[in-house]
């Protein structure tokens, strides 16, 4: 009887210690899942975190290049004089402020496009905080639109982001006359006055 006893005791203890395991099991499968789970969202956080500060890091950088090309006034100015024997004509390329930091290059691309010609340029924004160095190429069309290609880093993250420049152009034509056509000496002179702005049109991201 004794031993009856004993050979239950011991199969019930066996069966128990199983069912223990594989609880056990169970419960290191659901950890390591869960864990797995864990780490993969932190390091999607992380990556997104980081993805984040590299558009805006290109954002800043767009909204400061859009700063400074608003102050800058490009002048262009075409002088004809007419007479009997002919004509000529100058025109000069002034602006209203040479100290801005982005002025040179605006000149230049109007003096270019004057020509019928397109420019780049290719430049590095840096010390403005929580930005970064970001690499900036700007081309310059012979219509005197500005597209800027802004490209920052950010851990291992790159981001792209595009910013069209729209030129904001006027122009006013003012005529005078000296002598007479009776005495074969008029002489007109029509001078052309051109300013242009930059406004921005638009940022997006490279697709």
């Amino acid at each position: 009887m004794v031993q009856k006893i004993q050979k239950i005791l011991q199969d019930q203890s066996g069966a128990a210690m199983i069912i223990v395991l594989v609880f056990f099991v169970i419960a290191m499968a659901v950890g390591a899942s869960l864990l797995v789970a864990s780490s993969t969202a932190g390091g999607n956080a992380a990556n997104a975190l980081y993805e984040q500060q590299a558009y805006f890091s290109a954002k800043s950088a767009g909204q400061m290049l859009q700063a400074e090309l608003a102050k800058i006034v490009i002048t262009v100015t075409k002088t004809t004089v007419s007479a009997a024997s002919g004509s000529t004509t100058t025109r000069t390329v002034t602006g209203n402020d040479v100290s801005l930091p982005f002025y040179p290059m605006a000149y230049d691309a109007v003096t270019a496009a004057l020509e019928g010609s397109s420019s780049t340029y290719d430049f590095t924004l840096s010390g403005v905080e929580d930005m970064g160095d970001v690499s900036v190429n700007l081309t310059a069309g012979r219509d005197y639109l500005l597209r800027g290609l802004i490209t920052t880093e950010y851990q291992d993250y790159s981001y792209l982001l595009h910013a069209d420049f729209d030129p904001v152009v006027s122009s006013d034509t003012q005529v005078s006359a000296t002598g007479s056509t009776a005495e074969g000496n008029l002489v007109t002179t029509t001078v052309v006055t051109t300013t242009i702005r930059w406004s921005l049109n638009a940022f997006y991201p490279q697709p």
